[in-house]
């Protein structure tokens, strides 16, 4: 597939412009989003336009002959290595630990997996695209993993991949590497590089790849000897062919069908499909950080929880808030696809390291937007310090709010009125949750109202003669 150039022109209200340069994003506009369903932001504006179309390309091509193809194997147990392939090979070479490697990593996913269901090895590339843009949009826009470069782009814009411990920081001018000690980095690698060796394991590439070859030491390291890492390849893998791929072919499925092939892919059927996907997707996301934050059953402490342990304590508790907010995000079945992002922005996190120098009061004075990040800091930090119960109580509110597509298609701006808003629109979102939490979420309840209803009813009628007795007597 020949990248997506063409992506500035995701929207009728995406103006299709040359790319911005880097003086012309405005983060404050970035993070605040569109205004939220059928409010996009347009592409220009946000953090991908700046290198999208530029990132390197992942693979190397070479012609094999037919004994070295036959010679290859798969091992079960290495999930760098890849089943027989079609002719010529390809190498997919990753810089597992930098910022522009990770970041095209996700544009190649996003424009290559399973771009093969129900097409023939041989298909020529305009086949296999057409299949991901019936699938993902035109412009690939529902795709699951662009929230995920949206969060990568924050990391890196607020130094946090360059984090080092000690109060230290990798300079800003050295080049797009990540350091090794950075906490962030390190789960990152669990949400980019780790799907793309998942995706692999499980077949779902461009048939042609033969293999994923890490340029640098540390991610062989991890792939090598990190038990949750081949733990986190595994758990996506399982994804990818359980979760992704019976949602594609299904997709299809409809499009081939007589009766239901001209169905947008925002009909009902299409995100019953699309919704079933993302809750696995959730699922990983919620095992994932079970493994590397909350996991306290081992003898010995993980990588993960000695990086986390190194950081400074506003900064550990942020990240330990932000790994139970998923909890809620999963109960609402939250989208992280091109088009929600755009519509609510990728959220007000904050831009600096949480030190306890750069931890400002509240009452310090600021803008709109540095407000909104700060409240963003303190709500993770009440988060960290929630007690699971209250948490689950929480997550479990939340999920039979969000059984409602009317919630869960605009959930965002929910939430952020809820937060953010006036009082006069918190107390609007207030009432629109509650009705929502206590209208009937399946038959049985609604008959259990109706029950309550005609019971009270009945009371009340029979309150109501005992009196009139009374009174004539």
């Amino acid at each position: 597939m020949k990248g997506i150039k063409t992506l500035a022109k995701l929207l009728p209200s995406t103006p299709s412009g040359t790319a911005m340069t880097p003086t012309e994003f405005d983060i404050d506009v970035w993070q605040s989003g569109g205004g939220g369903k059928g409010k996009p932001l347009s592409f220009d504006k946000s953090c991908y336009s700046l290198y999208w179309n530029d990132l390197p390309s992942l693979k190397d091509t070479k012609p094999v002959n037919s004994d070295q193809a036959n010679d290859e194997k798969k091992t079960s147990d290495e999930p760098l290595a890849a089943n027989e392939r079609t002719k010529p090979k390809t190498v997919l070479k990753v810089d597992g630990y930098s910022f522009l490697g990770r970041m095209a990593t996700y544009k190649y996913i996003i424009e290559h997996s399973l771009c093969n269901v129900g097409l023939p090895a041989n298909a020529t590339e305009e086949e296999r695209s057409d299949l991901m843009k019936r699938v993902w949009g035109d412009n690939l826009e529902r795709h699951f993993l662009w929230g995920y470069a949206a969060l990568l782009d924050w990391e890196d814009r607020s130094g946090r991949l360059a984090y080092v411990g000690d109060n230290k920081m990798r300079g800003k001018d050295d080049d797009s590497s990540i350091a090794t000690d950075s906490w962030w980095g390190y789960m990152n690698f669990c949400y980019s590089i780790c799907i793309l060796l998942g995706a692999l394991d499980a077949g779902v590439l461009d048939p042609s790849i033969e293999r994923i070859q890490l340029l640098d030491e540390h991610s062989n390291y991890l792939v090598r000897t990190d038990p949750i890492i081949r733990k986190t390849i595994k758990e996506w893998s399982i994804f990818w062919k359980e979760a992704v791929k019976p949602f594609v072919e299904k997709t299809l499925e409809l499009q081939n069908n007589a009766a239901t092939k001209n169905l947008p892919l925002d009909d009902p059927q299409h995100e019953r499909l699309y919704d079933a996907m993302n809750e696995h997707e959730w699922a990983v996301h919620s095992s994932v950080f079970q493994w590397t934050v909350f996991d306290n059953a081992s003898a010995h402490t993980s990588l993960p929880q000695r990086l986390l342990e190194d950081l400074p304590q506003p900064e550990r508790k942020f990240c330990v808030g932000f790994c139970k907010i998923v909890d809620l995000f999963a109960a609402l079945n939250w989208r992280t696809d091109l088009t929600t992002t755009l519509e609510n922005g990728p959220g007000f996190m904050p831009l600096e390291v949480l030190t306890d120098k750069a931890h400002p009061p509240p009452s310090t004075s600021c803008s709109k937007i540095e407000g909104y990040r700060r409240k963003t800091v303190m709500e993770m930090h009440n988060l960290c310090d929630t007690s699971d119960e209250a948490l689950q109580t929480m997550a479990s509110v939340w999920k039979r709010v969000g059984r409602w597509e009317a919630v869960r298609r605009d959930v965002g701006s929910m939430i952020h009125g809820l937060s953010h808003g006036n009082i006069f629109v918190k107390t609007k979102e207030l009432c629109r949750f509650a009705i929502y939490l206590c209208l009937p979420a399946n038959t049985w309840e609604a008959l259990l109202w109706v029950g309550v209803a005609a019971a009270a009813t009945a009371t009340s009628t029979g309150l109501r003669v005992s009196r009139n007795s009374r009174k004539n007597k």
